[in-house]
């Protein structure tokens, strides 16, 4: 899942996280403080990105995103990172309601009624 920063003069930094979480991830991710969160589930979860920072190179390993790593970035910038990391397992899990079906005697009979018209 990427994302792509929206504010202006950031435009160019995007980062990008693997779409395989276990719903273990996610509530250990929830549950931790976020310098913990971020520290463990950076390095593991995402997959590529594009941090500017003042005087420096781009980042584009996602090892290179530590939490403390990222000081010198804008707050805005880190802001956005921070809420990334923890949308990719809030989207997903929305994915997971979009694409279930309902299952129930009702909806199995409404189904099986509208094949026979």
């Amino acid at each position: 899942m990427k994302f792509s920063c929206q504010l202006e003069g950031f435009t160019d930094n995007w980062i990008e996280f693997s779409d395989r979480w276990t719903r273990r991830e996610g509530k250990e991710l929830f549950d931790m403080p976020e310098r913990e969160a971020f520290d463990k589930f950076m390095p593991l979860k995402c997959t590529g990105c594009h941090i500017e920072q003042p005087d420096a190179e781009p980042l584009t390993d996602p090892k290179q995103l530590t939490y403390d790593g990222l000081d010198n970035i804008d707050a805005r910038l880190f802001g956005f990172i921070a809420r990334a990391l923890y949308s990719t397992y809030t989207e997903l899990t929305r994915l997971g309601n979009a694409s279930a079906r309902l299952s129930s005697a009702t909806n199995g009979m409404m189904t099986a009624q509208s094949h026979l018209h």
